[in-house]
């Protein structure tokens, strides 16, 4: 079975370290990152909206995963694409599908914004970005992604990375 996991969860949540950890663990689970073919190609994750870069970055991804989900029968594969709204959700839960996937799980990274925001600010590339910035990103985030179950996931897993754990791993 090719089976999608999608994170998500406002900036710093700790999505791609709990991905890593879950690739320690499982070496034969895929991963694709937007963030990181940001970085391969224009060196930052955070690019001026006219560039264009964000459009050949979906492009590229695009074409990443339609070859990654036509590969192997039996695939496991988290992705980590923006998907702070709704409608991001349910269009790619679509993309995903039409690639190939046969189910869909969302894990949703859930913490406190003391947590979040100390992680945030952690990170390398946040030269420019305001705490008050970081605070309305995490609200609008759980505010958006409050009825995540009816987006259309085949299962919704939420990941509390304080934790520290792989919940069974059958989430997916």
């Amino acid at each position: 079975m090719k089976t999608v996991i999608l994170t998500s969860g406002p900036r710093g949540s700790g999505k791609s370290t709990y991905v890593e950890l879950v690739q320690k663990i499982h070496p034969e689970v895929k991963f694709i990152s937007r963030d990181q073919l940001l970085m391969e190609i224009f060196g930052a994750t955070s690019l001026d909206p006219y560039s264009g870069g964000h459009e050949c970055i979906q492009k590229i991804f695009l074409d990443k995963l339609k070859d990654i989900l036509s590969g192997e029968d039996d695939l496991k594969l988290i992705v980590d694409f923006w998907n702070g709204y709704s409608i991001t959700r349910q269009s790619l839960i679509e993309i995903f599908h039409k690639y190939g996937a046969e189910c869909v799980v969302c894990w949703q990274f859930v913490l406190p914004l003391d947590v979040c925001l100390d992680w945030f600010f952690k990170k390398p590339d946040v030269k420019g970005y305001s705490k008050y910035g970081a605070i309305r990103d995490y609200k609008l985030y759980y505010k958006e992604a409050k009825l995540i179950e009816k987006d259309g996931f085949d299962a919704v897993h939420y990941i509390n990375p304080l934790q520290l754990s792989i919940p069974g791993f059958p989430l997916i």
